[in-house]
């Protein structure tokens, strides 16, 4: 070994010991995650994904925390952070990111998809990049990816829908969005915003009839020990940003910023393909578990409903063509 080393020129040696020196010199750097569901959520199971790929590919220099339950504050509370570079990474509904970016909204109206292959063409072709320019333009973040698949029903707590008649009058919990609210109006029910902790309790007490959300949040959350009733309405299937900081990204070296978008890109995939696997599985559980009769009413008079809403929407943001594409990609 010293024949070697003596044997190396100078400007051999030097070159070593400049780049001993330059990875050495690669800073460490924690990222958090914050997370609204569960552990056992695919979100958060995504999230980890990430994590793990990102520790993998940076020899463990980078790490992501991931905080899920919520611990970190609400979805809307936690882009904020993220905004300001408070919180490095969160996943969120688009109707979240709709008080600071408005068109987004276009991505979470009801009855926009067809079916998963849908959502799929729409999310990773060139309407998802053309959305995520706006939200990185907007909201000052990265989009990793989009996380989603799952499908949404309404949930009641007695009441079997058969048809959109069984509807007609029903207090509905909507969350904080002006599309789902007149989507909802137009369909005949009466919309009162719950906050998502709230729901369990709002279902169980009354305070509301239904309910609308993925199999796994009646499994996870418990909301269909508080429920007799599922319809199969199918009404969305999701599409949800992951989001980084691009204060926190633009801190990152720039082979640590391919990293973490080639990891998201993956992690994105991985995510979609476990929640679509874990909403059917949660959905049979509906039934076989928990004891709750599933319907399945006719589709085509809530789409025909509420297709006013999806116009108005869109002329409102000036995406007509945009809406006009994305029914276009259904097969």
């Amino acid at each position: 070994m010293k024949r070697l080393i003596i044997g190396l020129g100078m400007g051999t040696l030097t070159l070593i010991l400049l780049v001993g020196t330059a990875v050495a010199q690669q800073p460490e750097v924690t990222l958090r995650a914050g997370i609204m569901v569960s552990k056992d959520y695919p979100f958060t199971k995504g999230a980890l994904y990430f994590a793990d790929k990102v520790k993998e590919r940076t020899n463990g220099r980078v790490k992501v925390d991931v905080y899920p339950d919520g611990v970190l504050g609400n979805e809307i509370e936690m882009f904020e952070q993220v905004k300001r570079g408070a919180l490095d990474i969160v996943v969120t509904s688009p109707g979240n990111l709709s008080p600071f970016i408005k068109e987004i909204d276009l991505l979470d109206l009801p009855f926009l998809f067809k079916d998963h292959a849908h959502r799929d063409a729409v999310a990773n072709g060139p309407v998802g990049k053309r959305y995520a320019d706006v939200i990185e333009k907007k909201g000052e973040v990265v989009v990793l990816g989009y996380f989603g698949g799952s499908v949404r029903n309404m949930i009641c707590r007695t009441k079997a829908i058969n048809s959109i008649e069984d509807i007609q009058g029903t207090k509905m919990r909507v969350w904080q969005s002006s599309v789902v609210i007149d989507t909802w109006k137009a369909l005949g029910t009466v919309p009162s915003v719950v906050a998502y902790a709230e729901v369990y309790n709002a279902l169980q007490t009354g305070v509301v009839e239904c309910a609308e959300n993925e199999s796994l949040t009646f499994t996870t959350a418990k909301w269909a020990e508080a429920a007799k009733a599922v319809a199969l309405t199918q009404h969305s299937v999701t599409i949800r940003p992951f989001l980084m900081s691009a204060k926190n990204f633009a801190k990152l070296s720039k082979a640590d910023q391919e990293v973490v978008r080639a990891a998201g890109a993956e992690a994105a995939a991985y995510e979609v393909k476990l929640e679509v696997e874990q909403d059917k599985v949660a959905r049979d559980l509906l039934s076989s578990k928990y004891g709750i009769k599933v319907t399945t009413p006719d589709r085509k008079p809530f789409i025909e409903r509420s297709e006013a809403v999806r116009q108005a929407f869109a002329k409102s943001v000036g995406a007509e063509a945009t809406l006009k594409e994305i029914y276009g990609l259904a097969k």
